[in-house]
């Protein structure tokens, strides 16, 4: 699959490395893709390339935005057409404007795409790097209304090496993915974890 990643921090670089050993092309879209060209994950993968926000969105089959959550906006009118592609939101915290609920409503209203997924924005980068703890792996979240899209998205978070991507439910529990990712930042700051933790559900 061609895999468009909008952001190349910590989560976006994370994604990129895992997906990238499982055959799957990379697209970083990134403000200067000249000066990304140093970035060790170009040189470690040869199928990850950097392109501007623009050429790689029109690259890829999936769009991954992982950005500050104030820059989605901005970076959602720079996607350009979008039809035939999912979009996955990975970004946490307040957009910085009161048109819209949350990132996935942006996204959906000004690119036009319906087929958003809320995902991978629940743990810490380490953690997408490797979700194994034990020799146990452990769980990953998602809330979006786009069955087809949440499909795709399990399958690449199995890819991952989680052991599932719950689903809880439609676009009204976005938040509640939301929280999942503050609770995961609560306990490694706030409750002395630290960042090597992970959540996993577990039943009788």
């Amino acid at each position: 699959m061609n895999i468009t990643i909008v952001g190349a921090g910590n989560i976006g670089g994370a994604l990129a490395q895992g997906w990238a050993k499982k055959g799957h092309r990379i697209f970083f879209g990134v403000r200067n893709p000249a000066m990304f060209k140093a970035n060790r994950l170009l040189t470690e993968y040869p199928t990850i390339t950097a392109h501007s926000v623009s050429e790689a969105a029109q690259a890829g089959d999936l769009i991954v935005v992982s950005v500050p959550a104030k820059a989605v906006v901005e970076v959602a009118t720079q996607l350009g057409p979008v039809t035939g592609k999912y979009i996955i939101d990975a970004t946490n915290g307040s957009i910085g404007t009161p048109d819209y609920p949350n990132a996935v409503q942006a996204l959906k209203v000004l690119t036009g795409c319906t087929d958003v997924v809320k995902c991978f924005n629940t743990t810490g980068f380490e953690n997408l790097i490797d979700p194994v703890y034990q020799g146990e792996s452990t769980a990953m979240f998602m809330a979006g209304s786009s069955k087809e899209a949440k499909e795709t998205v399990l399958l690449l978070a199995r890819e991952l090496g989680f052991a599932d991507c719950y689903d809880l439910g439609d676009d009204t529990k976005i938040d509640l993915v939301e929280q999942l990712a503050f609770v995961w930042i609560t306990l490694a700051f706030s409750g002395g974890l630290g960042r090597h933790f992970a959540l996993k559900v577990v039943t009788r």
